[in-house]
């Protein structure tokens, strides 16, 4: 795992070892970082503790290389403390959600387990139990353990991270089995003085949680599936034709994945275009290509695919991708005039480019099966990839977008998911729906979802 994924996801560079002795014992835990000055941790680690101390790295853990810090707030009942550190001001710290947690969220946690020895444990796993309609009881959810850690004391006071939000703080390990936590909503709502120290995470832009069109400000909410994966490999193997029916998230994930690894691309978007035949797609191409590289074809050349690989070769560039995308064309018999003209030209630049840095992604709703001829020439030039499966991953997805707009509608989940129809641009179109209402309740949720269902967004 790359250092990017231990900061980002689980906010390694804010979580640290909490130690001291209590009762002339050693005592360890973890903590993490609330705001610049501050921490968070569960009371049971630091009662009693003297001389409390904070590694912020199991490196400095190792050396014995520590900052002092001071019990500012704690809740007994609750089982939190908040402490002031005695050194510079801490460079990253953790910023608090407090939206309701939901069943199988999925979350991550990272921590300090004595077991490791001083490193740190991180965990992917899911809430698997919620305590909220208990008055009386003081957790307000559980999760799943996972097998690389057996013991975990020493990770309480490890936060609990969705989406780079702490929602919840991990306190115990009860019989072996069970894992409890405090939601940070729990904290808000029982305990104002704490409140008063964590960093509250504004909720994120609609336009950009709810996105159509995939940019830098969408990263954060968008979901990650294996077809992301699949994506990112083919590109290091061949060209790339994806397919899935509308709404399925077939530009998002070329549009994510090209730019999240920083790939240059020539983007001819055929959305609004009326194809007629092969050559209407050519030309196109043509002009798209000659705007990205600011080139010219030549007039004595009629030959399109020719004009399309001469501005491609003096462009010069070391790694490019050609998106071909919403080849949207109704008439079959013109689609499989396309395909083929599409194969020609691939296997025509891709014999004449002097370097492996040139690559095609192909869109269609249609499966490529059947509109190619050849089908054994077609696999020697693309990988194929098909975008409509989203079985749990729409589940996520809904999880994601309720926590970043902050919404409580997990009670009618199940009917939402149902009528969403493995179709992420419908299950965003009725979340779009439900937050303009302004009451949110079960009447106005299925009302929101018929809307959405006569709306023509698939």
């Amino acid at each position: 795992m790359i250092r990017e994924e231990l900061t980002s996801q689980y906010k390694l560079n804010s979580t640290f070892i909490i130690h001291g002795k209590a009762n002339g014992k050693d005592r360890q835990g973890t903590c993490f970082a609330i705001n610049e000055n501050e921490v968070m941790t569960a009371w049971h680690v630091v009662n009693n503790m003297e001389d409390i101390k904070v590694s912020f790295t199991s490196d400095d853990f190792a050396h014995e290389k520590y900052c002092k810090l001071q019990l500012v707030e704690h809740d007994e009942a609750l089982d939190i403390a908040i402490l002031s550190v005695e050194s510079e001001p801490i460079a990253e710290f953790i910023s608090a959600s407090s939206t309701n947690t939901s069943l199988k969220l999925p979350i991550h946690v990272c921590g300090y387990p004595l077991e490791k020895g001083g490193k740190h444990a991180i965990m992917d796993t899911t809430i698997s139990n919620l305590y909220d309609s208990i008055i009386t009881e003081n957790h307000s959810f559980e999760i799943k353990q996972i097998e690389t850690v057996n013991n975990y004391k020493g990770m309480s006071g490890s936060p609990i991270l969705t989406n780079g939000y702490v929602i919840g703080v991990l306190l115990v390990q009860q019989g072996g089995t069970s894992l409890y936590c405090i939601s940070i909503s729990d904290i808000f709502e029982k305990n104002e003085h704490i409140k008063q120290h964590l960093k509250i995470a504004s909720p994120g832009k609609t336009k950009h949680i709810l996105f159509n069109h995939y940019t830098k400000e969408s990263e954060p909410f968008y979901c990650e599936r294996t077809q992301d994966l699949e994506f990112e490999k083919s590109l290091n193997i061949n060209n790339l034709w994806v397919f899935g029916k509308s709404g399925a998230g077939k530009t998002a994930i070329i549009n994510r994945n090209l730019t999240k690894n920083n790939i240059e691309y020539c983007y001819c978007d055929f959305g609004p275009i009326d194809i007629k035949n092969e050559q209407d797609v050519l030309e196109e191409i043509l002009e798209c290509i000659e705007d990205k590289f600011d080139g010219n074809r030549l007039s004595s050349e009629k030959n399109k695919i020719k004009q399309i690989n001469r501005l491609l070769c003096e462009a010069k560039i070391s790694k490019v991708v050609v998106v071909i995308d919403e080849l949207g064309v109704d008439d079959e018999a013109i689609l499989k005039k396309i395909a083929d003209t599409l194969m020609k030209l691939v296997s025509y630049v891709t014999r004449h480019y002097k370097t492996d840095g040139l690559m095609f992604a192909v869109s269609t709703i249609g499966s490529p099966n059947g509109l190619l001829k050849n089908a054994r020439k077609a696999n020697d030039y693309f990988q194929f990839l098909c975008c409509d499966s989203w079985d749990e991953n729409l589940s996520e997805l809904f999880d994601l977008i309720c926590l970043n707009l902050q919404i409580s509608i997990e009670f009618m989940k199940p009917e939402i998911i149902a009528k969403a129809d493995q179709s992420p641009r419908l299950l965003k179109s009725i979340i779009k729906n439900i937050v303009s209402v302004e009451m949110i309740n079960e009447k106005s949720i299925n009302i929101a979802i018929s809307k959405s269902l006569n709306e023509a967004v698939v």
